[in-house]
């Protein structure tokens, strides 16, 4: 429910309508970005009646505001548009100031960094010239905002405390809430969670001494996503309830689908499916709004992965097909969670678009090094062009002075000798950091192809590479080459009878139980289902039965105890021997050791037979 009309209680305190003292009141009421609209509409339309210009403009500024702050980026740039307008004959150097800065921010929105970090660069300059330190202080958190976006953590950070000691001698608390919020930002980026923490209880109690109960929503559910990353799930939980609430109480439908998200993905962190599911479809139905857009793929996707992990295929694939819509109305942008996407399909075993969007992934990552590149070379030379500037004329005057234009020109030489080569360690270092992030990708994506996510064991991808190469290497070592398949017996009866739950803890039991047990040349790997592929280079026939009787043996002895009592456990398995010039293909060897387990079936289960050399 709307506040009195802002507009009445001015007049009502005998505020002049014709003057810009609403504006100011209205800057520092704190309201609710939807509240604040409709209190500057109608305070907007009587300025358009009186034909009151300077008021039209801090009007327009304060409509572009309250829907950048909704993420509302479309409207705030139209009403930027006619602030523009209307500013070019009121000629307010102050309300250009606040424009520019606002337009820098629509450009981070949208993206453009490149014109936001142009924008900003020269709102700083034109800012310092000017002899008022609120709107110093303004652009300074403006500057500090976007150098973040750069990755320019350090700068952002001592912007942001020049800015703090001019509001802190104007005793804003207002601003140095905004300020403490922008630390912890900073901060929860460099993945510094304490910090950011003690950043955001600053602003809080702010935003507790200042009734602003909006950005105290905010602050909460970043405190929660902090939480996140220490993985302190219940604080987690407990302050996205508090945002959830506040957001409720102020009737803000995207606070309270944010939040109610958030709840869902740290339920699903904790393998809360079934809890998380009617949460997180909740919240997808109240983000509508386009303003959104990334984080409804976030939420469409975290109901996606428990669809996937559920079994239920097609809803997954229903939400990913939206995803992948959104995407391509979108274009090309680097915040579009293609990662979690790419995790969806390879929980589906959609294994080639996992690939393709990877591989999209990736060449984000390389595109937007090249932008922050490209970006941290054009801010040197910007940043360069303004002290040389100051430098020549500082030259000039000792010219004049004591006629010294040689000594000028050697420092100059310096300087540009010195920029040089900033420029070039800068290339050098984004150079080769990228190259290690492409590196880790590589790894990291190999890793998974090779290895089986239930279990941690190799899949049968990565078990029969590692058997091809075992056998490759028999040339070399003239050693002989074991290959045995596992088939855990009556595991269909386990599942049918106990639930899949308990068939793959004892999945995951028997990959440990073998693992441990195997020499540190050996692998074993999951062949498919409950079957499994044992690879023992170096070994010998007469080892093959110990091995067989020692893995029974731990086997059935060890078994945890959250698996019930009455679960009987057994394997059987099939053996062949590789000797070295037998020249045999890997199939034709597993066909053999597949044709022994059969047999060491038919003969009564739990036990293993060897195929016979030349069979």
């Amino acid at each position: 429910m709307l506040v009195t009309t802002w507009v009445v209680a001015m007049m009502a305190a005998g505020v002049k309508a014709n003057s810009l003292d609403p504006w100011i009141a209205l800057e520092n009421s704190h309201l609710p970005p939807h509240e604040l609209i409709v209190e500057s509409e109608s305070l907007l339309a009587q300025h358009q009646q009186q034909g009151y210009l300077a008021g039209e403009v801090r009007g327009n500024v304060m409509l572009a505001l309250a829907h950048l702050s909704l993420e509302q980026d479309q409207q705030a740039q139209s009403y930027l548009d006619r602030a523009k307008r209307l500013n070019e004959s009121a000629n307010s150097v102050a309300d250009r100031l606040k424009i520019n800065n606002l337009q820098a921010s629509v450009y981070a929105m949208n993206g453009d960094i490149k014109q936001a970090v142009e924008a900003v660069i020269a709102n700083l300059a034109q800012a310092r010239a000017l002899d008022d330190p609120i709107l110093l202080g303004d652009t300074l958190i403006q500057y500090a905002y976007t150098m973040q976006l750069e990755s320019q953590y350090a700068e952002a950070i001592e912007r942001l405390f020049e800015a703090q000691q001019l509001f802190e001698k104007t005793n804003d608390h207002s601003r140095l809430m905004t300020i403490q919020s922008n630390l912890a930002i900073i901060y929860s980026k460099l993945k510094n969670y304490h910090k950011a923490i003690e950043y955001y209880r600053h602003a809080v109690e702010f935003a507790i001494e200042l009734g602003d109960d909006f950005s105290l929503s905010i602050f909460y559910y970043n405190l929660g996503t902090a939480h996140i990353g220490l993985e302190n799930w219940p604080s987690a939980i407990d302050y996205f309830s508090q945002a959830k609430d506040l957001s409720v109480a102020l009737d803000d439908k995207a606070g309270v689908a944010l939040a109610t998200s958030q709840l869902g993905s740290v339920m699903i962190k904790n393998q809360q499916f079934t809890a998380a599911l009617p949460l997180l479809l909740d919240a997808n139905d109240m983000l509508t709004d386009a303003g959104s857009e990334y984080m409804r793929m976030r939420i469409k996707l975290d109901i996606a992965m428990i669809y996937a992990k559920q079994g239920q295929v097609d809803f997954a694939k229903a939400y990913i097909s939206e995803v992948e819509w959104m995407m391509a109305q979108g274009g090309d942008d680097s915040r579009f969670p293609r990662l979690s996407l790419g995790e969806v399909y390879s929980e589906l075993g959609l294994y080639q678009d996992s690939s393709r969007i990877f591989y999209a992934y990736i060449d984000q990552l390389n595109k937007d090094f090249e932008i922050k590149k490209q970006l941290s070379l054009q801010r040197l030379e910007v940043i360069y062009d303004v002290r040389f500037e100051k430098s020549r004329n500082e030259l000039l005057e000792k010219e004049n002075e004591l006629n010294e234009s040689e000594l000028a020109r050697q420092n100059q030489f310096r300087m540009i000798l010195a920029l040089s080569l900033i420029l070039v360690l800068v290339f050098l270092a984004l150079t080769f950091r990228q190259i290690r992030i492409q590196r880790a990708h590589k790894q990291k994506f190999k890793a998974l192809a090779y290895k089986d996510e239930l279990t941690q064991a190799a899949n049968r991808r990565g078990i029969l590479a590692f058997a091809q190469e075992s056998l490759e290497q028999l040339v070399d070592t003239h050693d002989q080459l074991v290959l045995a398949i596992i088939d855990l017996d009556h595991f269909k009866q386990v599942n049918d009878r106990f639930g899949h739950d308990v068939g793959d803890q004892v999945l995951i039991y028997f990959a440990k139980i073998v693992g441990g047990s195997l020499r540190s040349h050996e692998k074993v790997g999951r062949y498919g289902g409950e079957e499994w592929l044992l690879v023992l280079p170096q070994a010998t026939p007469d080892e093959i039965q110990p091995l067989f009787n020692k893995l029974l043996k731990a086997y059935q002895q060890h078994k945890p105890a959250n698996l019930p009592a009455e679960l009987v456990l057994n394997f059987s398995m099939g053996a062949v021997v590789a000797q070295c010039g037998q020249n045999e293909s890997i199939n034709a060897l597993l066909k053999q050791a597949d044709e022994a387990l059969y047999q060491a079936k038919q003969n009564g289960r739990a036990r293993c037979e060897v195929a016979q050399q030349g069979a």
